[in-house]
């Protein structure tokens, strides 16, 4: 296995973030069974 480029951990990093926070989102969907938007304004 190779080395991680200079790009590559902050874009890892930023994903993993993403992942997490969607996964976030799902389970509190699915909690409250309804689609979860912030209020329009």
């Amino acid at each position: 296995m190779t080395t991680a480029s200079p790009l590559h951990t902050p874009l890892r990093h930023a994903v993993m973030s993403r992942i997490t926070g969607w996964t976030a989102h799902i389970t509190e969907q699915l909690a409250h069974n309804a689609l979860i938007r912030p209020p329009a304004s």
